[in-house]
């Protein structure tokens, strides 16, 4: 270890930023080529230059030439670089499959099979091919240690880490020098040291961001999507270069966590770049028409989350007024909204007006107390014959278990009786008590509108309308108690 040159290690580093990994990705990265290779691409497994008479340089070059074989007596005489078993490159690949998948593919790029670049990029492919639950993984890891020992253990598996006796020791090795190779190039005397939520469960990193951010985080701006998206919908969002836009982190319907951009770095997402240099910007899933409501599930993860970013960075309270004028000004309010800097609606009303009720509950968790538990806005559903908890969260669109946690007469999930009144949660926005009819309308449609459970009969009822069931453009429907 530490045998690599700088020119080598900055090369990496550069080349991985730009394929989005994490810092801690990057640093068990470089952890592991290090020691397999000393990060030197056309390395040949030491050992066999001298038992082969070859250096590094000739048998790069004799596979480059195809005129490469192991010699005449030894074990394996004649194979090639495919079937050889010696290892070779950053990761000193050495299995046959691993090693044919490599120089098919550097060979598809023209380079030689010793070019740093075309071996990086094949470590993505095999990333997102061959090892992608390893990829997904790594890129969750929320420490260079554990990046460090799941690539050895995972990706690289020398023999040090197959061997019951050796294994402890080597993964140790890597996770250690894992974090040495952290604080040298990403947690510098000259750098701000930061970290990233493990309340997260999902990570995508966006290529639209601008890093590092030029200011330290002292600040939380919170947006709504306009939508009731999962954390995996938004990260697909913020994929494209074109959509010019992300987040550091994101918030799905269901209270899900996601990671778009890592905390050292700046989104791209309040129409101001001196507001994202030093704000953690996160997006919340919510309705898609006013007052944008978010569900239980989503303003209770907020909640924790802005608490748990409070934390790491040194932010002792989270202040808010409501005031544009103090926009910087964090000694008096370090909260800020999109509408401040574009001509727009977000975060809308239904969280711009709870910010001071936010604020609270997080001071609440910083202070070492438990937030107020939010109310559960609920929904009354009657069992009928035929139905199950599944049938009915997906009609309602919740889960089993929000059901079941509602309901304290549900002891089995998989038995439930006719007749039973259930408690099913609604979405957070306020529920309508009238509506009026707009060209094409039927009441079964009205009824797929309003959601909540509502049923046509039971809209045909309260108004007395009877069959067949007429309605009439901008007649105002009364309609029935959803909860």
């Amino acid at each position: 270890m530490n045998n690599y040159s700088e020119e080598n290690a900055q090369r990496i580093i550069k080349f991985f930023q730009a394929q989005g990994l994490t810092d801690f990705a990057i640093a068990g990265l470089l952890s592991n080529l290090d020691c397999e290779s000393s990060m030197i691409s056309n390395n040949m497994q030491n050992g066999y230059e001298k038992k082969y008479s070859i250096n590094d340089a000739e048998y790069t070059t004799r596979v480059d030439n195809n005129t490469w074989s192991v010699p005449a007596g030894f074990p394996n005489a004649g194979a090639d670089f495919d079937t050889d078993k010696v290892g070779y490159g950053l990761c000193q690949w050495t299995s046959a499959g691993r090693k044919t998948g490599l120089h098919n593919f550097i060979k598809s790029l023209g380079v030689s099979i010793g070019d740093m670049d075309g071996q990086m990029k094949w470590i993505m492919e095999e990333f997102h091919n061959s090892y992608k639950k390893v990829f997904k993984a790594l890129m969750e890891c929320t420490s260079a240690y554990d990046a460090g020992v799941l690539l050895v253990t995972k990706y690289e598996i020398p023999g040090s880490v197959i061997n019951p006796d050796t294994k402890e020791k080597t993964q140790k090795t890597r996770g250690d020098h894992a974090e040495e190779l952290y604080a040298k190039y990403f947690k510098g005397d000259d750098k701000v040291a930061y970290t990233n939520s493990p309340l997260v469960s999902y990570t995508l990193i966006s290529p639209n961001r601008t890093s590092p951010r030029n200011h330290v985080i002292d600040t939380i701006t919170i947006h709504c999507v306009v939508g009731q998206v999962t954390v995996e919908r938004l990260g697909k969002i913020f994929q494209p270069t074109s959509k010019n836009a992300s987040s550091n982190y994101g918030i799905g319907y269901d209270g899900r966590i996601g990671m778009y951009v890592e905390e050292k770095d700046r989104s791209w997402c309040s129409s101001n770049k001196d507001n994202d240099h030093r704000a953690i910007t996160i997006e919340v899933a919510s309705d898609s028409t006013a007052p944008y409501a978010v569900t239980d599930a989503a303003y209770k993860a907020l909640v924790q989350l802005v608490a748990d970013i409070c934390k790491r960075n040194n932010i002792k309270e989270l202040k808010w007024k409501g005031d544009k004028s103090l926009i910087g000004q964090v000694d008096k309010q370090n909260m800020t909204v999109h509408r401040w800097f574009a001509k727009k609606s977000c975060p809308g009303d239904y969280l711009f007006n709870r910010h001071s009720q936010i604020a609270n509950e997080v001071n609440k968790i910083l202070n070492g107390q438990e937030p107020t538990p939010t109310p559960v806005t609920v929904i009354k559903h009657t069992v009928a014959k035929g139905e199950t908890l599944s049938k009915i969260a997906a009609r309602y669109d919740t889960t089993v278990d929000a059901i079941c946690k509602l309901n304290p007469i549900i002891t089995n999930p998989n038995k439930i009786s006719v007749g039973w009144v259930l408690d099913i949660p609604a979405k957070a926005s306020d529920i309508p008590s009238t509506y009026t009819v707009v060209k094409g309308d039927t009441l079964s449609k009205i009824a797929k509108k309003v959601g909540h459970g509502c049923k046509w009969q039971d809209i045909a009822k309260v108004n007395d309308i009877k069959a067949p069931y007429i309605i009439r453009e901008g007649q105002v429907l009364k309609l029935p108690e959803l909860n």
